[in-house]
């Protein structure tokens, strides 16, 4: 459970509460997306870094790391083993431990150091493996293949997206 006072998890019977009293590695108290990836790690998005939680030890990885910004607002575990993270300054992918970052502007990985970016609310990845993301009330679709994202829909301000099992688009 992310919160504004730490992490916590509950086995069944007990919570323990992770924050940064505790755990040092945890750089904020305030967690503001949780996701877990295929191998069970479980992936922390806070105002200051990206964690990782993985054998019961925090790793942070900051813009120092290559991350686009220390901002995280959504995290989406992604089906080949990586992590879509949604920040302050655009779209980030982790794999591996190394970082990519897309520039929603212009839809290029290469130029993300040369214009600032627009915040990214929301990611998704549908069945079919095709990345969707939400941001300046845009809703636009990644291709990791081709490093480019393409704006699909500009209009209003949307809140959330899913798929449902038959592979259709939903947003609100």
């Amino acid at each position: 459970i992310g919160t504004r006072s730490g992490l916590a998890r509950f086995d069944g019977l007990r919570f323990q509460v992770f924050d940064r009293s505790t755990t040092p590695t945890l750089v904020s108290d305030n967690c503001l997306a949780l996701a877990s990836d295929q191998e069970g790690v479980l992936w922390i998005g806070t105002r200051n870094g990206l964690v990782r939680y993985k054998d019961r030890s925090f790793t942070r990885y900051t813009t120092e790391d290559g991350l686009c910004d220390n901002g995280i607002w959504w995290l989406c575990a992604s089906r080949d083993g990586g992590i879509w993270i949604g920040t302050d300054r655009g779209l980030g992918y982790c794999r591996d431990g190394k970082f990519l970052n897309y520039h929603p502007r212009t839809g290029r990985a290469e130029d993300y150091e040369e214009q600032e970016s627009p915040r990214v609310d929301k990611v998704h990845e549908d069945a079919a493996g095709r990345i969707w993301v939400i941001h300046s009330s845009n809703l636009e679709q990644c291709d990791p293949a081709s490093n480019k994202v393409v704006r699909v829909l500009a209009r209003g301000w949307i809140n959330h997206l899913n798929s449902d099992s038959a592979g259709h688009l939903w947003w609100g």
